[in-house]
């Protein structure tokens, strides 16, 4: 998973050289249970460098959280930024999985953001999506749940406070406005 990642990078880079995914360093966490129940998908260890991706995600959201983890790595911190060159650097990718993760990534966004604006029309969109998207959503949905516990709000809470103090003036919400980003280049490479 992480060699097929790396080569969405490189034809990323064709295009964007800033982007380029020079030094790879992405590994299964050792901490994946722990991270499953705080509810975190990956993360960059400030000390070495290094992005772990947490191994028992769901598999559908597997690419889109290592390359979100490596956009990291090439020193985007903003978790919307790194959600959106996570985003490209799946669908660059040649590999089919990559490329559905990256529109489920992309849908999972935008849909969320719908559902907060007009829940009506969210609840009629939905019933339009083929089935086995809304089952791989339901998958994903149900995974989470299972993991559920009563820690987890204190450690969100927590982690919401160290990225405000990081400069994400939005805490856990800056991941959400990736929805800002996929608006202004799909507007944009729509009309290429």
């Amino acid at each position: 998973m992480y060699k097929i990642a790396v080569s969405g990078y490189d034809h990323l880079s064709e295009d964007f050289p800033q982007l380029k995914y020079q030094y790879p360093s992405i590994k299964s966490s050792l901490m994946s249970l722990l991270q499953t129940y705080n509810g975190t998908g990956g993360y960059l260890n400030p000390l070495t460098g290094e992005a772990h991706v947490n191994s028992k995600i769901p598999k559908t959201s597997y690419p889109t959280t290592t390359c979100h983890e490596m956009a990291h790595q090439i020193g985007f911190a903003a978790e919307n930024e790194a959600n959106f060159i996570g985003f490209l650097a799946a669908n660059y990718n040649d590999n089919i999985y990559f490329k559905y993760a990256s529109y489920r990534m992309a849908f999972g966004y935008c849909f969320s953001e719908l559902r907060e604006r007009d829940k009506n029309l969210s609840k009629e969109l939905w019933k339009t999506i083929n089935l086995g998207i809304s089952k791989d959503f339901n998958a994903s949905y149900q995974f989470w749940q299972a993991y559920k516990n009563p820690f987890e709000p204190f450690v969100k809470k927590g982690y919401n406070a160290y990225l405000k103090a990081n400069k994400q003036d939005k805490g856990l919400q800056s991941y959400n406005y990736v929805v800002d980003l996929f608006i202004s280049y799909f507007e944009t490479s729509s009309k290429i």
